[in-house]
């Protein structure tokens, strides 16, 4: 019997507003200069935010160390909070 696993992948924010979508027609869209409104603290090593998946330092280190395929890693190029981030993690 086959084995399947569930993951549920919890959002922590939304791409801001400099993030540029080059090419629509494929998904996940084709983007660069990428940057993260954060209005959470994530707690895991992976979170998302519609279309694309973010990944820590820990976790990237350790897919490209592996002999998985199919993972296509991105710098993000700004990571700010969003007004509720700010409240909640003032400093």
């Amino acid at each position: 019997m086959m084995k399947h696993y569930y993951l549920h992948v919890w959002p922590a924010g939304e791409l801001d507003p400099e993030t540029k979508i080059i090419d629509r027609t494929v998904h996940p869209p084709a983007m660069v200069d990428i940057g993260l409104e954060l209005s959470d603290w994530p707690d895991d090593d992976l979170f998302q935010t519609w279309p694309i998946y973010f990944a820590s330092n820990r976790l990237c280190a350790k897919i490209n160390n592996s002999r998985l395929t199919g993972v296509k890693s991105l710098p993000v190029n700004r990571i700010k909070g969003d007004y509720n981030f700010n409240a909640f993690y003032p400093n």
